[in-house]
């Protein structure tokens, strides 16, 4: 960081430092504006900062920036999971194009069209969905630069348009609740009551991993969100409204009481004079104790592995997880449950959210109105028809 000294001229505080080759002297305050040289000496950093930080603005790129300091300080503040994406998008996308060593302070919003055209163009298989996630990741990454002191003015990927995708959409994956029979029926011990909480209870999967039998009261057939699991790291439930507690039917009860039953608890050795025991549904790790060398029930991996396997059995394809909760958001609907009602069962903060993304069926009122429009068109010709004999 830089470094000058104070001056004390007029009745005003100064600091006097060195910018390229020529000395500049910048005004502090009155001296009635501090109490005591500390505060000088504060208000002295905060200008020196200033400098540094300006000096780096000219200096640093894009990239520069994104990996020294956006990606480091979101591993830090942001859920595990969303670091590890961004980290993902900068090292498919980003890491290394020519577009991204321009300076930061040099983008406009032309530069950053051309960068994700660029991207666009050299990954032509890149659905639209993915383009909106890495526009939305450098919205975020200008932000911060902003709000850093490393650019002025307005974010430069805001009014930039998403390239052309030429690759299809995926439609998002529901299981129906024919499906989920079939596949519960081929399925046992964890790979059974996961899926059971996943389709009956519409639970995340990191919600799912971070399940203890402490969140499951039998007694009142609830279920209670209160942390989740990636990767061995625990962290809150996603947002304030997924934190909270969703119902258990009798049929997921019945899993859960199967499972319970052949559950052993793991038993975890702290150091060599303390032993606790794992309450975890899933165990996400564990080493020594009585269970050494049991494998962690890693719901990732047991999905795309022998529930995948099991679904190819009932000829079935496997869909991924989430598609049990949208296929749950899908089946409630269809059975009667207003919009509302599926977003208090999913946990969503937006019931947008629940309409846009989870509903995934024609909604029935609107099959109702659309044929009430037709009744009203077909009775002035059978009026007209009634007249003419």
């Amino acid at each position: 960081m830089r470094s000058g000294s104070l001056l004390l001229s007029h009745d005003a505080w100064y600091i006097k430092v060195y910018i390229g080759k020529k000395q500049r002297a910048i005004r502090l305050g009155h001296r009635r504006e501090f109490m005591n040289k500390r505060e000088v000496r504060q208000a002295a950093d905060r200008e020196l900062m200033k400098l540094e930080m300006a000096g780096t603005a000219v200096r640093i790129s894009l990239d520069q920036f994104l990996e020294n300091w956006y990606l480091p300080v979101a591993e830090g503040r942001l859920r595990p999971s969303t670091s590890a994406g961004y980290r993902g998008l900068w090292e498919r996308y980003l890491r290394g194009r020519s577009e991204a060593k321009r300076p930061l302070w040099q983008f406009r919003t032309v530069d950053v069209q051309k960068l994700l055209n660029g991207i666009a163009h050299d990954n032509p298989k890149l659905s639209k969905a993915t383009l909106q996630h890495i526009k939305a990741f450098l919205s975020g990454v200008f932000r911060h630069a902003i709000t850093a002191g490393l650019r002025d003015g307005a974010n430069p990927v805001t009014l930039t348009l998403l390239p052309k995708s030429s690759a299809p959409s995926k439609v998002p994956g529901v299981y129906t609740l024919p499906e989920i029979q079939s596949i519960l029926s081929v399925l046992s011990g964890p790979a059974k009551a996961a899926v059971g909480v996943a389709a009956y209870a519409g639970l995340r999967l990191a919600e799912i991993q971070g399940l203890s039998w402490d969140d499951y009261d039998a007694e009142d057939a609830t279920l209670e969100v209160r942390q989740t699991a990636w990767r061995g790291t625990f962290s809150p439930p996603k947002s304030a409204a997924s934190k909270n507690w969703v119902p258990v039917i009798p049929t997921l009860g019945a899993i859960l009481a199967e499972y319970r039953a052949a559950w052993k608890p793991v038993r975890k050795i702290v150091d060599e004079d303390t032993e606790v025991v794992d309450n975890s549904m899933f165990p996400v790790s564990h080493r020594g104790g009585s269970d050494a060398g049991r494998l962690a029930m890693d719901l990732d991996h047991l999905g795309r592995g022998a529930i995948k396997k099991a679904c190819r059995s009932v000829d079935i394809e496997w869909r991924g997880w989430h598609s049990f909760r949208r296929g749950l958001a899908s089946n409630l609907f269809e059975l009667g449950a207003d919009d509302l009602t599926v977003q208090r069962v999913l946990r969503h903060a937006k019931v947008t959210v629940t309409q846009a993304h989870y509903i995934k069926l024609r909604d029935p009122k609107l099959e109702d109105a659309m044929s009430r429009l037709s009744t009203a068109l077909a009775e002035p010709e059978k009026r007209g028809a009634s007249k003419e004999r």
